[in-house]
């Protein structure tokens, strides 16, 4: 009446056996094109917490917010970094953007712009194209922007003829006492 199945009656008999396939790996160049979505287009971040202490230098393809203490160097040249008002910084920081709101000392190399916020407390160097100090942050350091003048330098080279001395339209002193108790 029942067929008995054959195939499991034999315990000897092996099955085949599926292997899985190994994913595909994507070439280098792909990857890293996928990754770097440009300096403020780029949603992801990563954020150091305020109880985290990093004793080296960090680099990075995306935005970086400090609110810990990092002793070292921080890269992210195409990116934005921000020390928040916990955050503290002994090192130097190569971004395309960065806002300062905690401790920094050190020098800041921006292609674009620094703000530097009114709980910042700065000692050190920025280079950057434009930069913005809050009223209420300390700030002891030396600011360069890297711009062109608005005005043209002097041609060198050329001859230079000395100011003359324009006639005085005031009277000595001396004369003019006089004049007066006359």
């Amino acid at each position: 009446m029942f067929k008995q199945n054959r195939e499991a009656s034999n315990p000897n008999k092996t099955k085949p056996v599926d292997t899985p396939t190994p994913p595909k790996k994507e070439s280098p160049v792909k990857k890293a094109a996928s990754r770097d979505s440009g300096p403020l287009t780029s949603s992801s971040k990563t954020v150091i917490g305020t109880n985290v202490v990093i004793d080296g230098n960090v680099q990075g393809t995306e935005n970086l917010v400090v609110d810990g203490v990092v002793k070292g160097n921080i890269k992210a040249p195409d990116h934005h970094v921000t020390i928040g008002p916990k955050g503290r910084i002994e090192g130097e920081i190569h971004a395309h953007d960065a806002v300062i709101g905690g401790l920094l000392q050190g020098k800041v190399s921006a292609a674009g712009r620094v703000e530097v916020t009114q709980d910042a407390d700065f000692y050190g160097e920025i280079k950057c194209k434009s930069i913005a100090v809050q009223d209420g942050a300390y700030f002891k350091g030396i600011i360069e922007l890297q711009r062109e003048p608005h005005r043209e330098k002097q041609p060198t080279g050329g001859k230079v003829e000395p100011i003359k001395e324009a006639p005085s339209r005031v009277a000595p002193l001396a004369t003019a006492e006089a004049a007066k108790e006359k």
